[in-house]
């Protein structure tokens, strides 16, 4: 039941360990339908405050991206990330007002359950870090009789403590965390409660032998760090509890993809009380708690809340009457409807029909059907549109893509459905946060090894499709490549496959939709172009209502819906393993 972490023989070296984790983190690293944020103009944007409930490192590392890559700024919040210090309570930070935000343990629900005024945004980890550290192996229970367990009353660490007292001979001495391992390292106790995203490393590079209890082993599991408002703050500004959900969710997707660059922004503006290699050993532990397989980021069930809640009960936190009043649907933050002011929906009633630019052939974000009807991915969220904007959105059914383009510059299209926002095509169109994203990859035949140098391809012929973003990307990034410009994503892989171009450039999920559906088994993924395929929808810039209606409209889809859209039109096979072999999904 306990695992043996230390040994100096099979240590592999952190900068090797980061260097194998991040060559291709292309598959393992998909990331999912990510809702929109609200866009505002930087002159409005709103002061907001993030109370942490630990010392600054990549455990917060969402927050951080988000601050760095400036997704809060263009959600209208001028962000602040508190420190925290010992004898913070989070719950009475933000009911008291003193900060609009904060991460807590899973043991909050206790709190809500006894009446706290909060709200539950999103929570960071899918299951929790929390571990108990001890000196010697645990082969049964049992052996925790009458030992002493220091932590931070932790609800993972109290269930654990409650099944052993409950078959124990003597009962567990319990010790409030002093935040010191030295208290551990000393024999001071016999475990110690902590992050197996943190001490562990401390520990292994000070070479203090250490066994790992997870409490997961024994059917004791949560959620982790979960990020609170308060009621007040909910009810009042939802739009604005929603677009700073929207945003950390981004800088989390983008933390998972960039840990040596986000390692070092924290490094650069906070006072981490770790060392460069640490924070980088953190990371990569980190993102398999942030990221769980399919599950989106931060995504929360209201039954996995309500089973912490029965741990709650059993471990003395709450009594049977507070649990049986207990109402978690009324815990979770939710945007249940378009806020829409008079002006917005004046604008709709005046337009009831808006022009959409889409892709005729682009699965499976988008196409024209054999019945004549526009599909895929992006119409699915547009239906939704209509039903929530009780608006018609007329979509292309016999113009290419480079003939949207066209009629989009001329101010003849309202709206791209489903575009990356460009440099060039911002010059016409404003956009709103992405909410879909995919990396950038190669598609060549199988005989073909590991391009790890895109721009080695000097002397090779590159297919794209005419007019989209990757042949924006390879127009600018790599001028000296030959490019083969095709019309679809079919006759791009095509022209691979008779050797027309060595490869095909474009997004990971069309790929892999094309290879599936045509049959393609010729083809494989070969490389990584560095980028990411961010989705996104586009409004004619001398329309900003418009824009602030379909911002507001992705904004209130449901994770569940968003989940729906993603499975209906995307099986990818998942790599999680990482070798230095050529990466294939056909």
């Amino acid at each position: 039941m306990s695992v043996f972490v230390y040994n100096e023989n099979m240590k592999i070296p952190c900068l090797l360990k980061c260097y194998l984790s991040s060559i291709f983190v292309i598959i393992s690293l998909i990331t999912f339908p990510v809702q929109a944020t609200d866009t505002v103009s930087a002159d409005k944007n709103t002061p907001i405050s993030v109370q942490l409930n630990w010392h600054h490192q990549f455990q917060f590392a969402g927050f951080y991206a988000a601050l760095k890559q400036g997704y809060y700024e263009r959600a209208g919040l001028d962000v602040t990330i508190k420190s925290w210090q010992p004898g913070i309570d989070v719950v009475d930070e933000v009911v008291s007002g003193r900060a609009n935000f904060a991460t807590a343990y899973s043991s909050v629900i206790a709190d809500y359950a006894k009446g706290a005024p909060i709200k539950l945004v999103m929570a960071s980890f899918q299951f929790s870090p929390m571990v108990l550290l001890s000196h010697t192996p645990l082969n049964d229970l049992e052996q925790m009789s009458g030992k002493s367990v220091m932590h931070y009353g932790n609800l993972q660490i109290k269930g654990l403590i409650d099944k052993v007292n409950a078959i124990a001979s003597e009962q567990v001495v319990e010790v409030n965390s002093s935040g010191n391992l030295n208290d551990f390292i000393e024999h001071k106790v016999d475990y110690y409660a902590a992050y197996k995203t943190n001490e562990p490393y401390r520990l292994s590079e000070m070479k203090v032998p250490y066994y790992i209890i997870d409490p997961k082993t024994f059917g004791i599991q949560s959620y982790g760090d979960l990020v609170l408002t308060s009621k007040k703050t909910a009810q009042l500004e939802p739009e604005k509890v929603s677009a700073f959900r929207n945003a950390t969710i981004r800088g989390w997707e983008y933390a998972i993809r960039h840990q040596v660059e986000i390692v070092d922004y924290i490094v650069d503006n906070y006072p981490v009380k770790k060392q460069w290699p640490a924070l980088l050993e953190e990371a990569a532990a980190t993102s398999l708690y942030v990221k769980s397989g399919k599950v989106p980021v931060g995504h929360v069930e209201e039954g996995k809340l309500m089973a912490t809640a029965v741990q709650a009960k059993e471990s003395g936190l709450i009594t049977q009457a507070q649990f049986d009043s207990l109402d978690m649907n009324g815990f979770l933050f939710k945007v249940s409807r378009i806020l829409l002011t008079p002006e917005e929906q004046a604008y709709l009633k005046a337009h009831p029909v808006i022009k959409i630019g889409n892709d005729l052939n682009w699965e499976p974000f988008e196409f024209v059907n054999e019945q004549g009807q526009w599909s895929g991915m992006a119409a699915e969220y547009f239906k939704l549109f209509e039903s929530q904007l009780d608006v018609k959105f007329e979509f292309n059914t016999n113009k290419s893509w480079s003939e949207v383009v066209r009629l989009a510059q001329k101010g003849e299209i309202d709206v791209f459905s489903n575009a990356v926002a460009t440099k060039e095509r911002q010059q016409y169109m404003n956009f709103t946060e992405p909410y879909m994203t995919f990396p950038m990859v190669l598609a060549t035949r199988k005989d073909v090894a590991f391009i790890e140098d895109v721009s080695k391809l000097k002397q090779r012929k590159v297919a794209v499709v005419d007019g989209y973003w990757s042949h924006e990307s390879f127009k600018t990034r790599y001028p000296n490549i030959e490019l083969l410009l095709v019309d679809s994503v079919e006759e791009g892989l095509q022209a691979v496959l008779s050797g027309q171009a060595y490869a095909y450039s474009g997004n990971l999920a069309t790929i892999n939709f094309g290879i599936k559906k045509y049959g393609l088994n010729g083809l494989h993924i070969a490389g990584h172009l560095g980028e990411d395929f961010e989705l996104a929808i586009g409004v004619q810039k001398d329309n900003p209502i418009l824009l602030d209606i379909l911002t507001k409209a992705l904004a209130t889809v449901t994770q569940e819906q968003r989940n729906q859209i993603y499975n209906h039109w995307l099986q990818l096979e998942v790599v999680n393993k990482v070798d230095l072999q050529p990466l294939a999904t056909a």
